[in-house]
């Protein structure tokens, strides 16, 4: 059989003429095959990319109403990527700051607090940290009132309830937006 597909010709062995046209043939039928697999699918692949150039795309649905339609939580993270003009639009989380928006080339918190709000709560009895009443506290970008506010923050005491010595007081603490 072998010797059916090869001839020998000076020297050197090569395909029949006929073999090779039908080998030629079969190659071109198999890259039209996957050509138009390649125009049918939805996906594309270029390298490491893959990618939709139409349509909605579901991640928990299979029903997508979006673009991109997520039926669960989405989870941020920061890979250390420089707000450029590539990455406008771009969503981060940072734990100091929360999910930051990229633009105009600034990482810049998807929300600030406007002036003169409060953030956070304590209620404290007699100097002691900690809340007195289950629930009391309330953190402030993850600061405790009682102890500190985060930067752009005043820290304010409220005394609620005092008592002559000053033994049982309560206080309760915030932070307002400077």
């Amino acid at each position: 059989a072998l010797q059916s597909l090869v001839a020998k010709q000076g020297g050197n062995i090569s395909l029949l003429e006929g073999q090779l046209q039908q080998q030629s043939t079969n190659i071109s039928s198999l890259q039209a095959a996957v050509n138009a697999i390649n125009q049918t699918t939805v996906w594309k692949v270029n390298g490491s990319s893959t990618y939709v150039t139409s349509g909605n795309v579901g991640v928990g649905t299979a029903t997508p109403q979006m673009t991109l339609d997520v039926n669960g939580e989405v989870r941020l993270s920061s890979s250390g990527t420089a707000c450029t003009a590539a990455a406008e639009g771009s969503l981060r989380y940072n734990a100091a700051s929360g999910i930051q928006l990229c633009q105009n080339a600034t990482w810049s918190p998807v929300y600030t607090a406007p002036t003169g709000s409060w953030c956070g709560f304590n209620y404290v009895n007699r100097g002691t940290v900690g809340p007195v009443l289950a629930g009391a506290l309330i953190l402030c970008e993850g600061f405790d009132p009682y102890l500190a506010c985060p930067t752009g923050y005043t820290r304010v005491m409220w005394l609620v309830a005092a008592d002559h010595d000053d033994t049982s007081s309560d206080y309760v603490y915030w932070c307002i937006k400077k």
